[in-house]
């Protein structure tokens, strides 16, 4: 995938990620109700917002990347309507996970300014990570960096598992690359949530394929990752957290952290989805015994899936 055509496409969907987000918290249904409801005396002065219908036109497609100005007052007036918890639309729209999806190369200097302007959790977990890449300190530093990422259940945290993602697929490390995506795919089921919520799921699925999975040369083998399996995944998932906790939506529970158990037994939930990845063959049929090892290792993993769906689907 061409550089120009990575760029289009995170922009177009960071902007109507945070458009859709707006949209839902005030309850509009248009382009129009949204101008309509920021030009209002409580901002004190017009030239405080863009009320150009256009723009909010531009937004809703993603063709147009909104000021920080106009952002950050958004979510001051969102703040004073519906509370602190509904305002942190410029972190989204301003996450590091944008600008790391586009990442080709990474060096130690580039790997800082980036975890800079991420939270301490994700700038804490990198920095011990690349300590212990750089003295080897540990064997596979990648599996514990991976897991712990996965388990912060956010944006930032599927940025830390693209960062050095990049690094090992930059250095040709197969095994890491291999085991990083497989961290990726889990992060993204839990972050992919927010984007259903807002009707971008397949959008979100489509770009991490592009910059991730597609990349991936996977030796004597192939991964059959689709959208149709994303998404029956997402609802395993979402219907996993309401049979734990009824009252709370997906979003919510994740950011209450004062349920540890629950918050463990969900990402329990989590790490037991794996990537289809199954072996193939060179030229010519397979021999007899590279079919029954394809056999069964289809066969395992579709028994697995189809007992985790089972278990936490039917009848939620």
């Amino acid at each position: 995938m061409k550089i120009n055509d990575a760029k289009r496409c995170v922009k177009e969907l960071r902007v109507r990620f945070w458009y859709e987000g707006l949209r839902q918290v005030l309850h509009a249904n248009s382009p129009w109700e949204i101008e309509r409801k920021f030009n209002r005396p409580a901002l004190h002065r017009e030239s405080d917002v863009l009320c150009i219908s256009n723009s909010w036109r531009r937004y809703r497609e993603g063709r147009s990347l909104p000021r920080k100005s106009s952002v950050r007052r958004f979510d001051v007036w969102i703040q004073q309507l519906n509370g602190p918890a509904e305002s942190n639309f410029s972190s989204e729209l301003y996450n590091v996970l944008w600008d790391i999806l586009l990442l080709e190369k990474i060096n130690h200097t580039r790997l800082k300014k980036f975890t800079e302007k991420a939270g301490d959790s994700l700038r804490v977990n990198i920095e011990r990570w690349w300590h212990a890449e750089v003295n080897q300190t540990r064997q596979r530093p990648w599996v514990r960096i991976s897991r712990s990422l996965v388990h912060m259940g956010s944006m930032d945290g599927l940025a830390g598992l693209v960062l050095i993602w990049v690094y090992y697929y930059q250095v040709e490390n197969y095994f890491a690359i291999c085991d990083i995506a497989e961290a990726i795919y889990r992060s993204m089921l839990v972050v992919g949530i927010s984007f259903r919520t807002r009707g971008l799921d397949k959008e979100f699925f489509d770009l991490f394929i592009m910059r991730v999975f597609n990349l991936i040369a996977w030796r004597d083998s192939m991964c059959l990752l689709d959208y149709n399996l994303f998404y029956t995944s997402l609802d395993i998932i979402e219907y996993s957290m309401k049979k734990m906790k009824n009252e709370e939506s997906a979003d919510a529970y994740l950011l209450n952290k004062n349920r540890i158990s629950p918050r463990r037994e969900f990402f329990k939930i989590v790490f037991q989805f794996d990537l289809p990845i199954f072996p193939v063959w060179g030229e010519g049929p397979p021999t007899k015994l590279q079919w029954i090892g394809y056999v069964e290792k289809k066969y395992n993993w579709f028994k697995k899936f189809i007992t985790i769906r089972e278990a936490y689907l039917i009848g939620a």
